[in-house]
């Protein structure tokens, strides 16, 4: 019986899911191992182990000898043997015909005991060397990646690529926050200067604006005076009092224009620092956004580092796998295990096996009458006079003076 087993498995391809024959039917197994059994070398081993004057004595009536000897026994072997696939099923089954019943069944026992070496040579060839050097080389380019992966890291101050790209963009929205506020307040910093620029008026001197002061007070006495020597409703406290509103509305008025002038310097002075403020919070965010590519460059490029760990990973594991494989079929084939199993070990028959002569002489009449009938009928169609002037000029070898065609 004949499994499909690790004999029949690529090893060498890691790609091979676990278990899945590929490439290799059933059928195509049978008749490997029945080309196996039917090889030349595997019988001539046989025909050396068993003797060719004891397989086939009537070999000793001839000079040959040697290589010879050997080659015409194992050509009259293949001659003696029927290597026979049981439909349906995963069996063969092996004859060996010879004149002595006990040799027939110790030559197929023979036979059947030196195929498993055989099939251990077919198929047993060393895979560990080649495994082994595959394991190195993945685990050797898996610690270059991993050594590189971290030098990228320390190099860079890169511990959570992902958190720390959060982090910046969490920066990045409150700068950008921040600069709508400054943005809001410089506008109504422009807004204020525009309005004071419509409604600009001359800059009062401080000294004037004391004079104007000096002037109200000298009034505000000569008021009290009068109000002493005449009464409240008389002629010149009435004077005095409209000089004095007079130079009220007067100082008022400077008053404000003085601190409507001020408020322009200082707004002015606002607008500077506030647009110097905005600069800064705009280079803040062109800095996050440097940051940002930059962190999305290393991002790119740490990825590609852990792709490449992943796969190299992936082969190392598939390929130490690959190897304790071929370690464990190596030593299956030192203990000759194999995928083959004998299902029932060749015996001395208890009566020679004869040939069926009712089916052959049934066989040969039936061939007979055919070939007898084929041949009438074919003798009977054939044409029995010549058809042409020139098969009678070739035949006969007489010239045809003249030729009249016929119809029925």
């Amino acid at each position: 019986m004949v499994k499909p087993g690790r004999e029949f498995v690529p090893v060498g391809d890691v790609n091979i899911p676990e278990g899945k024959v590929q490439g290799y039917g059933l059928e195509s197994i049978l008749n490997t191992e029945s080309q196996i059994i039917r090889s030349h070398d595997l019988i001539g081993r046989v025909v050396y182990a068993m003797g060719a004057y004891t397989l086939y004595p009537d070999l000793r009536a001839t000079p040959a000898t040697g290589a010879e000897l050997q080659n015409m026994a194992a050509t009259s072997f293949l001659g003696d043997l029927l290597v026979k696939v049981i439909p349906g099923s995963n069996t063969l089954e092996v004859y060996y015909r010879n004149k002595d019943p006990n040799i027939a069944a110790q030559t197929t026992n023979k036979l059947v005991e030196l195929v498993r070496d055989k099939h251990i040579e077919v198929f047993g060839e060393s895979k560990s060397p080649m495994m082994a050097d595959q394991v190195s080389e993945y685990g050797k380019r898996l610690n270059e990646a991993m050594a590189k992966l971290s030098d990228f890291k320390d190099k860079n101050q890169i511990t959570n690529i992902q958190d720390q790209f959060f982090f910046i963009i969490g920066n990045r929205t409150n700068t950008e926050g921040m600069l709508k506020v400054e943005e809001s307040k410089l506008e109504e910093i422009q807004k204020r200067l525009t309005f004071l620029k419509m409604h600009e008026r001359n800059i009062v001197p401080d000294l004037y604006t004391d004079t104007t002061r000096g002037k109200l007070t000298d009034l505000l006495a000569q008021e009290t005076r009068l109000l002493g020597v005449y009464k409240d409703h008389s002629r010149p406290v009435r004077n005095v009092r409209k000089e004095l509103e007079t130079v009220r509305a007067e100082l008022y008025r400077y008053e404000a224009e003085k601190k409507q002038s001020g408020e322009f310097v200082t707004l002015e002075a606002d607008l500077n620092g506030q647009q110097l403020k905005i600069a800064n919070v705009k280079k803040s965010i062109s800095d996050l956004d440097a940051q940002l590519a930059d962190l999305s460059r290393k991002g790119g490029e740490l990825n590609k580092m852990e792709r490449e760990i992943s796969i190299l990973q992936t082969n190392y594991d598939l390929y130490t796998k690959r190897y304790e494989e071929a370690l464990l079929s190596e030593e299956m084939d030192r203990k000759k295990i194999t995928n083959l199993h004998i299902l029932e070990a060749a015996a001395v028959p208890v009566t020679p096996v004869r040939a069926n002569l009712k089916r052959i002489v049934g066989i040969g009449l039936f061939a007979a009458f055919a070939l007898s009938f084929g041949f009438a009928f074919a003798a009977e169609y054939m044409p029995q006079h010549f058809t042409t002037p020139e098969a009678v000029t070739r035949h006969l070898k007489l010239p045809v003076l003249v030729a009249i065609s016929y119809k029925k």
